[in-house]
């Protein structure tokens, strides 16, 4: 087993999850488990200062314990992974810090594409003339949307939600049944 991953994760495989290689008296990664990959990004993301320098909003997030154990992140993956999907921790609940069996689900690449372009009334950016702007884009076109200019954060904060709301009616129509639930939070998340 070896030492944590991540200072709290415990990869108890009984099979090898990284095989290496050796390229000019080097040693390179030639192979890693798939599920072994998500579960280590997975650690990387809630335990990792370097992530949390770099990408602030994870700072606090956590792994439920019971998915510090490699073999039981895995179960569950191999339970629900859908081919091509992301692990996704925000959808079920809103402003969730944390990964585990009941608060993941995996997503379409266009819905976490879609769920991580977020906005909040104190991100609203500014233009050269002091003004304040958004713009969304479109989850099936791609074609982005510039909603206009504003003189307060609050209007073009407005703006954005309002479009956002009408973009994830228009993502969860195209989802099949099976994703329900995706379609239920997609609209609902916004609501207030």
């Amino acid at each position: 087993m070896g030492k944590l991953v991540y200072g709290v994760g415990v990869n108890d495989a009984d099979y090898p999850v990284k095989t290496h290689k050796y390229l000019n008296n080097k040693r390179e990664m030639a192979w890693e488990c798939p599920i072994y990959s998500r579960w280590r990004e997975m650690l990387r993301r809630c335990y990792s200062k370097e992530v949390e320098e770099k990408w602030p909003s994870y700072i606090g997030c956590t792994v439920n314990e019971e998915w510090h154990i490699f073999s039981n992140f895995r179960l569950w993956m191999v339970e629900n992974y859908k081919s091509g999907y992301f692990l996704d921790k925000d959808l079920k609940i809103k402003n969730n810090t944390e990964y585990s069996k009941d608060t993941c689900l995996f997503v379409p690449p266009k819905v976490n594409s879609f769920i991580i372009r977020e906005l909040s009334v104190e991100s609203v950016p500014k233009n050269k003339k002091g003004l304040y702007y958004t713009t969304c884009r479109d989850p099936i076109s791609g074609e982005r949307y510039r909603l206009g200019t504003f003189t307060s954060k609050q209007d073009a904060f407005d703006a954005w939600l309002c479009k956002k709301k009408l973009m994830a009616q228009k993502l969860a129509a195209t989802l099949p049944d099976e994703d329900a639930l995706i379609k239920h939070y997609l609209i609902s998340r916004y609501e207030e």
